[in-house]
């Protein structure tokens, strides 16, 4: 994890693999959709779980099939640099490829997941009447489930510590982070009484 890239764009972290001249072009708001629903959140808040509800609910929401599991496109699968694909060829990545090159490829009303911090999310959303869900969970369950899931995921590379992992957080050097901005920012953006 000492060896990990950021990138920092408006004082968050974002994937080393962000697109930032991208991301500053617009490119997420020319793409969304009055029909639109997306599922925010931070990482490892129940953003999964939101999404499969709706999907249950909402079954004619679009979405890509990945084998037997319905996968929503991801806002930063945008603002992703395209080297980030690779060669690589299975059904998932030739989903986001088809994604980034033409966002029509997937018909309305779309599901779409999204991780963006409230600075960074598409403000046409909140104009045009998108249905943004915003998740908000206790800061030390999402680090906690983020720990665990990032062990997982990287235990080939090694185990990072919980001392480490949540000093990175509280630094705001993980993806998405610092996370007590975007509970701040989405906080006075959601009070109907609090003034901004």
């Amino acid at each position: 994890m000492d060896s990990f890239q950021k990138c920092i764009y408006k004082g968050y972290t974002l994937y080393p693999n962000t697109d930032i001249p991208k991301l500053e072009s617009g490119v997420l708001e020319k793409f969304l959709r009055k029909d639109d629903i997306i599922v925010q959140g931070f990482p490892k808040s129940g953003n999964t779980w939101m999404i499969f509800l709706l999907q249950e609910l909402y079954p004619d929401l679009n979405v890509f099939q990945h084998g037997d599991k319905k996968v929503p496109p991801s806002l930063k699968w945008l603002i992703m640099e395209p080297k980030m694909f690779g060669e690589v060829d299975t059904p998932l990545l030739k989903a986001m490829k088809s994604f980034q090159m033409n966002q029509s490829v997937t018909s309305s009303p779309r599901l779409i997941k999204s991780h963006l911090p409230y600075e960074l999310f598409p403000k046409q959303a909140l104009q045009t009447g998108t249905k943004v869900i915003y998740i908000a969970r206790n800061p030390k369950d999402a680090v906690t489930s983020s720990y665990h899931w990032f062990n997982k995921a990287s235990a080939p590379q090694g185990i990072i510590t919980w001392t480490s992992y949540l000093k990175y957080f509280i630094d705001g050097n993980l993806p998405f982070t610092p996370w007590k901005h975007r509970v701040e920012t989405r906080t006075c953006f959601m009070s109907p009484t609090k003034t901004c």
